[in-house]
Parts: structure tokens; C-alpha cells; sequence
């Protein structure tokens, strides 16, 4: 039984990862540890239908601690440009950009990849 539930959602929660941290190394290890943690718990996992939002709960939790550890560096990017304009758009593009959510951020993947409405 587990062999297939890894089979049948592992391409979705290594986009998840993917889609999350960008970065495809760090992807692939996050799916693993989903999947290793999920594998810990299963016997507590009560409700089998439930089983796909629980790989995307563990996947979320894994992404923030990725996150939490690899806290990326944003104004040392910004290129220097002549105009005073630019500097400020594009810094506070960086800033707004890089301080989302990996609840948002995982908001918007499950949207776009998996179709999940509100009222659906």
C-alpha cells in the first residue's frame, strides 16, 4: 500500500517542492523527507481519503523549514542603475517578493497546479 500512495503522488509533491524553494536539489530532498515522514506516521494517518492533502500539509511543513534555514540574501542583488527610479522599483520588487509566504506561495501552486477553488 505504500509503495503505490508513493508512486501515485510522488511527481505531485516533488513539484510542490519544486515550485516552492526552486531549486532542484533542495526539491529532491524535501520530497524525500515528506515522503520519510509520512512514512513514520502512517499508521496515524486515520482517514485514508485524506491522505494526499496530509503529503501536501508535511510538504508546506518541510518547504517553511527549508525556508527557515535558508534565509536568502535580497538588496546585495539589485543592480545599480543611474536612475533613482529603477533602484527603488526593483529593490521593492526583491523585498515584497522574497518576504511572501510559503503559505501563499503554496496557496498559489496548489491553485494553478491543482485546481483547488474555494467552494469546489
Amino acid at each position: 500500500m505504500l509503495e503505490k500512495i508513493i508512486r501515485k503522488y510522488y511527481d505531485a509533491i516533488f513539484d510542490y517542492c519544486y515550485h516552492s524553494v526552486g531549486n532542484r536539489s533542495a526539491a529532491e530532498d524535501l520530497c524525500q523527507d515528506t515522503f520519510a515522514s509520512f512514512i513514520k506516521r502512517y499508521a496515524d494517518c486515520r482517514n485514508a481519503g485524506k491522505i494526499k492533502n496530509y503529503l501536501y500539509t508535511i510538504a508546506r511543513n518541510k518547504c517553511t523549514d527549508y525556508y527557515r534555514k535558508n534565509t536568502p540574501v535580497f538588496m546585495e542583488e539589485v543592480p545599480k542603475e543611474e536612475t533613482a527610479e529603477y533602484e527603488f522599483g526593483a529593490a521593492s520588487l526583491l523585498f515584497t517578493v522574497g518576504y511572501l509566504s510559503v503559505g501563499i506561495l503554496a496557496a498559489a501552486f496548489l491553485l494553478t497546479r491543482e485546481g483547488f477553488v474555494k467552494g469546489k
